[in-house]
Formats: C-alpha cells, structure tokens, sequence
C-alpha cells in the first residue's frame, strides 16, 4: 500500500473500521483526510469510519462533505454503513430527493 495515496489509505480505514479496530480506523481515516482534504471518496469513507465508529455527529458532517465534493448521492443513499443516519440534515435530504 502506498501510505502517500489518499485512496489506499482510505481503503485501509474502511477495512480497519469494519473489522472494529476503531482506533486504527480513525488513525488511518486522519491521514487519508489530510493527504487529500476535498477529495469526494475520501471524506465518503470518513463518513462510513465514523458510522461504524458509533460517531454520528461527524459520520453527518463527512456525508454533507463528501456531497458538496461530487460524491455519487444514490451511493451514499444506499449504503448500508450509513442508515444510522436518519435524523442527519445531509442524509435526511437524500431521502426526501429520492421520493
């Protein structure tokens, strides 16, 4: 895994977090964000981290992020990591859009 590419380490956050090493998760996640800040799949997997972390506050703010940067809405509509959501201004309006 190249430890300077955004995505890899993003995906290395995903894996850690479904695996329920949230610490690593979180780690990882935090480089992934500071290697490339406004990057649509990144901040969506921030959002799926901090969902399976327990922490919806911030799994909320990363979704609107990952919107507002080109991040697909029907994905993040669908994704399951995320239906904890519900009550979350950003995914709460992916909802009402799909009606």
């Amino acid at each position: 895994m190249n430890a300077n590419d955004a995505l890899s380490v993003a995906g290395l956050a995903l894996y850690q977090a479904k695996l329920g090493l949230k610490e690593q998760a979180a780690s990882s996640i935090e480089l992934a964000s500071t290697l490339s800040p406004e990057d649509g799949e990144v901040l969506y997997v921030r959002a799926v981290v901090n969902a399976l972390a327990g922490n919806t506050a911030a799994a909320c703010e990363a979704t609107g992020a990952a919107l507002a940067h080109g991040k697909s809405a029907e994905e993040v509509r669908r994704a399951d990591e995320l239906t904890s959501l519900k009550g979350c201004p950003a995914y709460d309006h992916l909802a009402v859009s799909a009606k």
